[in-house]
Parts: C-alpha cells; structure tokens; sequence
C-alpha cells in the first residue's frame, strides 16, 4: 500500500502569528510612543507632583543661602581693603598721666601703707613657685657635685615658703650662682638647701654665711654633714 503524502501543519507555531490574506497588516509602533505598564492614580499623581515641588523649593531656598552668603563675604573682603593702613613704626603716644609730685607722693605713701597692712606673707606675682623651685634644684644637684651644696636652718618659721625663698636667695645669692629650694621637717622648723655651680662660689657662702642675721642668727653647714 502506497503510503500518503505529509502536508503542511495548519495550526501556527507558538509565538509566531499566521495572518490571513483578507488581514491588514498591523502599522509598526515606536517604542518611546507605547502605552506605560502602571498607571498613576489621581492620588498618586498629586501626590509626586507635592514631593517635586518640595524639592524644587528646598533647593531655591539652599540657593538662596549660598548667594546671600557670597555676598556677606564680598562686603566684609571690601570692607577690610578700605581700612586704613597702619603705620610700620608704631607712634609715640603723648601720655597724659599727671605729673604733680605732691600727688604722687601721696599715691606711694597710701600704696605703701596698704602694702605694710597686708603682711609679709602676701601672695605676690612676684613669689616663686615652690614646685618649679624643688624641681629646679633637683636638676641642679643632678648636674653639680655634692660638695657644692650648703644647709641653711634655724630660719623664721612665720613667713611662708616662698617669702623665705626669696630672703635666702637675695642673702646668699650674693656669693654667686645657686638655686634655692625651701623646705620643712615640721611647720616651725623651716629650712633652705643650697646648690651652688662652683667650690669657690660655695666656700664662700659657708664661711661669710656664718651668724647671718635673718630675724634670728641662722645656722650654715654643709648639706652632706648636717642634721636636718
């Protein structure tokens, strides 16, 4: 038996579309002209339109900031180039301060007498501060021999550290270069040590030193030996 002929599937393939011959052809549409897949409800519209307009005030207002900004600098650059220029010698100022004698005279004598009032234990620009003071001395026992260094006690025990400081210095100063550092084995029995930079500068002062009068006769020895 002869076998049959094999026509042609008239049912269309998957994806593709058999138009008839009486079908018109479909016009061709561009891609920017079709229809969007989500459509934007009334609310969501005026919604957008809100948040766009907020953005677009927001940066105007920021605008304006920058600008308004800008020009506070350019009026404060301007103001500052019209400034005069200040002299490169400075002047002499004419000084106004009175020059009556008898009313000075009378300014020292009050400043002098509230001064005296205050005591010797005053707190001063001038007093020393006690812990540089003992750190300097330290250093300074570290860099000179012991054999430079003398005791001082038997001071008066009424005036503060650093009134004492002072008095030492200025009397024993005199023999040459030295640091002074005050201390206290209890608050009445004050005492001095001091560390000169030479033997001369300190034999000097251990000898001359001897029944100095400083309120009271004090008591000089060299600080290796003494009793503290």
């Amino acid at each position: 038996m002869a076998s049959l002929p094999v026509l042609p599937s008239l049912t269309p393939k998957r994806g593709n579309h058999v138009r008839s011959a009486s079908e018109p052809e479909s016009p061709k549409t561009d891609p920017d002209d079709a229809v969007p897949d989500v459509f934007l409800t009334g609310k969501a519209m005026s919604l957008l339109e809100e948040a766009v307009r907020a953005h677009v005030e927001k940066a105007e207002q920021n605008h304006a900031a920058y600008v308004k900004q800008l020009e506070e600098k350019a009026a404060r650059l301007e103001a500052a180039l019209t400034l005069p220029t200040p002299p490169l010698t400075p002047q002499k100022q004419e000084s106004t301060a009175t020059t009556d004698a008898s009313s000075d005279a009378v300014i020292t004598g009050e400043l002098a007498e509230k001064i005296h009032a205050l005591g010797p234990d005053v707190v001063v620009h001038s007093m020393p501060n006690m812990k540089a003071t003992h750190i300097n001395l330290r250093t300074a026992q570290r860099m000179f021999p012991p054999e430079f260094c003398i005791f001082v006690g038997n001071l008066p025990a009424h005036h503060s550290d650093g009134y004492l400081t002072r008095a030492v210095k200025y009397e024993f100063g005199k023999f040459g270069w030295c640091i002074v550092g005050v201390f206290r084995k209890t608050p009445t029995k004050p005492y001095a040590i001091i560390q000169y930079s030479t033997w001369d500068d300190a034999r000097a002062a251990f000898v001359e030193g001897q029944g100095l009068w400083m309120e009271r006769p004090v008591r000089v020895e060299w600080s290796a030996r003494a009793s503290y």
